[in-house]
């Protein structure tokens, strides 16, 4: 009885909102010597994390759902097939499982995997400091200018830290 089996994975572990993420499905016989497979069925059920994937070949089954026909003799070797999903801008955080499943004729044992990614928050944000000189003598006071931006539409709670040389003496406030 040939036995099929199936992976997913997208390389990653942790996800931002709105991210795109390429899933790698690798799919084979294992057990090749029975009847020969020449007609698998790949399902996805991709969950509500992520918007409706793309990928070439991939045809609709349904809400949620997306399926890949393979026709030829399926070996021991494995196949590959992607496709391309992006995270909603809402998914909450926190982890999200994508699961996909084979199916094939000549009474294939059929199989399941699936990818499990964590939708986490990664700040965009930018700092720069500058005291507008390019020359200083000792004794001289230097004033510095912090500017940051925060290229995300979410808020963040994030400190600043500033380590000075030790050849500066700090005589300022507001730090």
């Amino acid at each position: 009885v040939p036995v099929l089996s199936i992976t997913k994975d997208d390389g990653g572990a942790e996800v931002q909102r709105g991210e795109l993420i390429t899933y790698v499905i690798s799919f084979s016989n294992i057990n090749p010597g029975g009847a020969p497979v020449t007609s698998v069925c790949i399902t996805d059920t991709y969950p509500a994390e992520v918007l409706q994937p793309i990928g070439t070949g991939w045809q609709n089954c349904g809400i949620g759902c997306r399926y890949y026909t393979y026709t030829g003799e399926l070996t021991q070797t494995a196949r590959t097939v992607q496709f391309a999903a992006r995270v909603t801008d809402t998914a909450p955080l926190g982890p999200f499982t994508n699961t996909v499943a084979i199916w094939g004729n000549n009474h294939a044992i059929p199989s399941s995997g699936s990818d499990q990614d964590t939708v986490v928050l990664r700040p965009n944000v930018a700092i720069a400091k500058d005291d507008g000189l390019s020359t200083v003598m000792p004794g001289d006071y230097i004033t510095y200018t912090i500017t940051y931006k925060n290229f995300d539409a979410v808020s963040y709670d994030l400190t600043l830290t500033e380590t000075m040389p030790s050849a500066l003496r700090y005589v300022g406030y507001g730090w």
